[in-house]
């Protein structure tokens, strides 16, 4: 081999050769970046704006800023519309007499004059005559036609005049119709109201119509507020004497320095209604027991005669029974009402004193029949195991029934006990 040949091959062997690996990452280096080109181009494509879009927003877009010449807002719709007929109007009277004018123009324009020798002694005279004729007839036409514009505006204006009227003439007699109404409508509210009040004290005791129960929206009744019934007094004074009986009557010999004691005849105010027990019950706690109203009194709007039974439930504290009333029923009607039971003392409830050893045999005796049947009893035959399981059982059951009633209180109120009712304080 020769000295050329072997520097021709130094170079060759000394080149490495490329991998799999390399030659494809070279590839995507050249590829991506013409996919990315590609793509990039696309997409301006796409949403680059033409000349159509990049005028079409300037088209509905007012860019103008207002100024603050400009009308604001009528505050009748009436003169808005009646402004706006006038200008639509004026509109079309500008627009033919601009088609009028451009018509004059038009017929000016369409005769063609032969050509004329000029007369040179005329000059230039002759021809600035013709065109002043020509200005002078048009200008009288467009003055024309601006007096029928003015003309039909004065008409426009009596015709609006006459509008207004006639639309304040309805407005007028709308009024006295409303007024009217209203003066009829209090007219037949005061009869009402009259007669009302009449019923209520010309009725001859009877109970007015029992108002009708509302139904609240959380589910619950609405109570009615109870009140005394009260006597309505017109007058304790005498009656009005003749001049000739009162002079005779004052000439009679008489004590004057004697003053008679007199009372105060007006009655006093009560906040409670006076009832008693209507028969003799023996209660436990949650019984119920009832009372007999012995004076009217007034449920709402119902008047609720003595007499009427009253229902409440009771309840033992210690040595007091707490009663409450929940609802009245007279007439067929059922008021729900608040009512507390006081006695005569004015403290809450009713006294039931109690024996202290009679509290302590009853113990005793309730401990003892608990007691019962707690033993076990083991035998050897079933049949006797199981007798006495079940003995031993009943004895429970009875024990237990046996020591609830011993320790269970009973109250007995006997017939015509005196109690007071009273609604909640305001």
């Amino acid at each position: 081999m020769t000295t050329n040949e072997k520097q021709n091959k130094r170079p060759e062997a000394g080149k490495k050769e490329l991998t799999p690996r390399q030659i494809q990452m070279r590839k995507k280096m050249v590829v991506f970046p013409l996919f990315f080109l590609a793509f990039a181009g696309c997409m301006w494509l796409i949403f680059s704006p033409g000349e159509k879009e990049r005028e079409e927003p300037s088209a509905g877009f007012n860019t103008e800023l207002p100024t603050p010449e400009s009308e604001g807002i009528l505050s009748d719709k009436r003169d808005a519309y009646v402004q706006e007929e006038m200008r639509r109007r004026e509109r079309e009277k500008m627009r033919s007499l601009q088609d009028f004018a451009f018509g004059m123009e038009d017929e000016e324009e369409e005769p063609v004059m032969p050509a004329a020798v000029p007369d040179k002694s005329s000059g230039p005279a002759g021809g600035s005559s013709g065109a002043f004729r020509t200005s002078r007839a048009a200008y009288a036409d467009i003055n024309r036609q601006l007096g029928s514009f003015y003309e039909d505006t004065a008409g426009e204006t009596g015709e609006e005049r006459e509008m207004q009227a006639r639309i304040e003439e309805l407005e007028r007699r709308l009024e006295e119709q409303q007024a009217q109404k209203t003066a009829q409508e209090e007219q037949v509210a005061l009869l009402e109201k009259s007669y009302e009040i009449a019923a209520r004290y010309m009725n001859g005791g009877q109970a007015p119509e029992a108002p009708r129960q509302k139904a609240s929206v959380s589910g619950k009744a609405s109570v009615q507020p109870v009140r005394q019934v009260r006597r309505n007094i017109v007058s304790l004074l005498a009656a009005p004497l003749p001049d000739s009986v009162f002079a005779r009557e004052f000439v009679k010999p008489r004590n004057w320095g004697f003053n008679t004691v007199g009372s105060d005849l007006r009655e006093p105010e009560r906040n409670s209604i006076r009832a008693a027990v209507q028969q003799t019950v023996t209660l436990t706690d949650g019984g119920e027991v009832t009372f007999r109203l012995l004076e009217p009194m007034m449920a709402g709007e119902l008047l609720i005669p003595s007499g009427t039974p009253v229902t409440g439930a009771a309840r033992i504290n210690g040595e007091r029974l707490t009663v409450k009333g929940s609802a009245v029923q007279h007439g067929g009607a059922v008021v729900p009402v608040d009512l507390s039971v006081y006695d005569t003392n004015g403290n809450e409830g009713i006294p039931v004193p109690g024996s202290e050893e009679l509290n302590a045999v009853k113990e005793i005796a309730a401990n003892m029949g608990a007691g019962m049947g707690s033993s076990i009893t083991i035998t050897d035959d079933a049949g006797s195991q199981l007798l006495s399981d079940l003995g031993r059982s009943a004895i429970q059951g009875v024990s237990q029934y046996v020591s609830k009633k011993m320790r269970s209180v009973k109250v007995t109120l006997k017939a015509g006990y005196s109690v007071l009712l009273l609604p909640p304080l305001q």
